[in-house]
């Protein structure tokens, strides 16, 4: 009876130990079938430290950019290129992040083909999320935006995983009508001679000094982290969707303009801020355009090449809001696309949901330096060369 027992008991062990090294090959082959996680070093920091416990804010204080506006400090750091083996649709980001009080982060991705040529910047909308690359890409990079009113966020454990087989979705279909207006009609473009997308712009001065007064966010940081100086060194231009804004000191370069007004023209000035009015306008794009919050069935399609802000100032699309950030419409509020929790409420009058009043039709802002080359005495028509978008 005995020698019965302690056969049965030694079935179940043995049963139970083949179960467990069942279950361990198992993780074990499903842990290897998984690619792990890259991670890189940052190769540029724009007001961003190595703190005890990650990446946090340094010492510098000042106003925040617009897309990130209402924090007192602002920092900005990229990463250098991460090798991902093969060319891939999809990525796995992760971190870890602390955000107490009135701060926040967030985290970017770009990817390439060559590791030479970077397609735009995309929001990652987690940790542990699911970003697409969109064409596919052997090689991405990271930035990591910080920002605070006191209490220091950190970000630290950065990786990047692929995910080969995963297919990024198609875009999101826009439906509706192109709108048409007489009061929208621009002067023809100048000739120039390129190969990439050219159009007619309104621009305006971001910041300037004279006479000892000072204009716009002197002083203050842009999206990329780099500090106006207000003094004609400013060598810059504002476009009003994140995605194109390079990481300042990131070189060479890889959003870059060339303008012309007249006999003037400046030659591949980068992008380095967010703006004038919107932060998710890209209305150089030739397909799928960044419509968010507007209900184009209802307002329609903008043309190419105009941006929305210059279509509600001129003749009232989407009853004279912006859209990026579409306050006052359907006195509904909204969601941030970039940050969920964050509700922007609506407000009265025309504004972009920080509730700035339009007061002009700018499509892209240009510092003091690019605006004194070219001999510009008041806002207006410029033509405008996107040296990275297909004509």
């Amino acid at each position: 009876m005995l020698a019965r027992k302690v056969f049965v008991w030694a079935s179940v062990v043995l049963v139970a130990l083949a179960t467990l090294f069942s279950s361990n090959a198992a993780n074990l082959a499903e842990a290897r079938a998984k690619p792990e996680g890259k991670r890189a070093p940052l190769h540029v920091k724009n007001n961003v430290v190595d703190g005890p416990n990650g990446l946090q804010l340094g010492p510098k204080t000042g106003s925040s950019p617009f897309g990130f506006q209402g924090y007192s400090q602002y920092g900005v750091a990229e990463s250098e290129t991460v090798d991902l083996g093969d060319l891939v649709e999809a990525v796995q980001v992760d971190y870890a992040a602390s955000t107490r009080g009135n701060s926040r982060v967030q985290v970017q991705v770009q990817g390439s083909t060559d590791g030479e040529s970077w397609y735009p910047w995309n929001e990652v909308k987690g940790s542990g999320s699911t970003t697409y690359l969109r064409p596919a890409a052997r090689y991405v990079r990271y930035r990591v935006f910080l920002m605070s009113n006191g209490s220091n966020p950190v970000v630290s454990d950065v990786s990047i995983t692929p995910l080969p087989g995963v297919s990024a979705p198609a875009p999101a279909a826009v439906s509706g009508t192109v709108v048409m207006s007489a009061k929208r009609l621009k002067p023809t473009a100048q000739s120039v001679t390129t190969s990439n997308y050219t159009n007619t712009q309104y621009a305006t001065e971001e910041a300037y000094s004279e006479d000892g007064e000072y204009y716009g966010p002197c002083g203050g940081t842009t999206y990329s982290g780099y500090v106006l100086e207000c003094d004609g060194t400013d060598f810059l231009v504002a476009l009003p969707h994140y995605s194109v804004v390079n990481t300042y000191g990131s070189t060479p370069y890889q959003f870059t303009v060339t303008l012309t007004s007249g006999s003037y023209s400046v030659s591949n000035v980068p992008v380095l801020d967010v703006g004038p009015w919107n932060v998710y306008d890209n209305y150089w794009v030739a397909s799928g355009r960044d419509y968010w919050g507007i209900d184009t069935e209802t307002y329609g399609l903008i043309p190419r090449g105009n941006a929305e802000a210059y279509e509600a100032w001129t003749w009232g699309y989407h009853n004279s809001y912006t859209s990026s950030h579409p306050c006052g419409n359907n006195n509904v509020e909204y969601s941030s696309p970039s940050d969920p929790g964050t509700q922007i409420s609506p407000s009265a009058g025309t504004c972009n949901g920080y509730s700035t009043t339009l007061n002009n039709r700018s499509e892209i802002d240009l510092g003091d330096q690019v605006w004194n080359a070219l001999h510009m005495v008041d806002n207006g028509f410029i033509t405008v060369t996107f040296n990275w978008v297909a004509p």
